[in-house]
């Protein structure tokens, strides 16, 4: 009997996936970027598990410390969600309710802090149009060396009754370096007015040096203004609107990642004018771009004992 060509075709393929063995779900170790990791008093933080089988239970040690949920959604193997009630430090224990391993994090928290990550310093000189571009060339790269900060400078606000902050040189954290005593070149107070139809400021008392910087400060995002607004005034966000803020860390569009940037910058008119009394000047200024990094220890970096005490 003729068997028609595509009944043929069809018990092929069905042979095929008879034919096939059922591959047993890959299992994975339960990996953390770290096992410390720093919370503000009344904020909440967002921790990656970057390996998992996306089903965890918590534990903590100190209910009165700590709060926390695990999600198994969120890339690469879910999140944990830490909200930091006190000042205090306690364990939370991570169980991969698929392999049973257990994994402990030990969690600080401690005064509110904003970490960022200083970027590129731009001039901006409005000439006269009758100058040369040579010379505009020249005078640009001049108020370049004005820059307060390196790129890849990380600066540490932290809202302790001090109002200290750090500067720390780049780290290389993927090699497990930390932000520590041997990589500060500054130090001192701060002071930070960001009122969204008002002054925008941040100032810096340098340690041992009796001088102050004021930079102004700008950001376009409204996710960057509320993080600038609410660090600035210490008042704590809603819930609704703190999830809101979380969920944008994860920056999964390029419109995301740029939210969380602002500029700081400052006036070099009189300066510039000063160098080159015979060449028309409008205004100068220097503005260095500032990534906003509230998800750092995602990253690897962690912070040394003793920085945010």
């Amino acid at each position: 009997m003729n068997i028609p060509r595509y009944i043929s075709f069809f018990l092929g393929l069905l042979a095929l996936s008879c034919s096939k063995k059922e591959q047993p779900a890959e299992i994975a170790d339960l990996v953390f970027p770290s096992d410390t990791y720093y919370v503000g008093a009344g904020s909440q933080t967002s921790l990656y598990i970057m390996q998992g089988n996306k089903r965890y239970q918590l534990l903590a040690g100190d209910e009165t410390i700590i709060e926390a949920v695990a999600d198994g959604t969120p890339w690469p193997a879910g999140q944990l969600t830490v909200k930091g009630l006190k000042k205090g430090s306690s364990v939370l224990s991570v169980t991969d309710e698929i392999t049973g391993k257990e994994v402990s994090l030990t969690i600080h928290v401690v005064d509110p802090f904003l970490v960022s990550r200083l970027g590129h310093a731009v001039p901006a000189v409005k000439f006269d149009p009758l100058v040369p571009e040579a010379t505009r060339k020249t005078i640009r790269e001049e108020v370049k060396t004005f820059a307060d900060f390196d790129l890849d400078d990380i600066l540490v606000l932290h809202r302790n009754k001090e109002q200290r902050f750090f500067v720390f040189g780049k780290v290389d954290f993927e090699k497990g370096e930390k932000l520590s005593e041997s990589a500060l070149k500054q130090s001192g107070t701060y002071e930070l007015v960001f009122s969204t139809d008002g002054e925008q400021q941040l100032t810096l008392h340098f340690d041992g040096e009796g001088n102050s910087l004021s930079l102004g400060v700008y950001a376009n995002s409204a996710w960057a203004k509320n993080t600038l607004q609410e660090f600035s005034s210490g008042k704590q966000s809603s819930p609704a609107m703190a999830e809101k803020r979380m969920s944008a860390i994860h920056a999964e569009t390029p419109i995301d990642y740029f939210d969380r940037h602002i500029k700081v910058f400052k006036d070099l008119t009189f300066h510039i004018n000063a160098a080159y009394p015979d060449i028309e000047i409008e205004s100068a200024a220097l503005y260095q771009e500032v990534e906003l990094w509230p998800d750092f220890q995602n990253y690897g970096l962690s912070l040394d004992d003793g920085i945010l005490e």
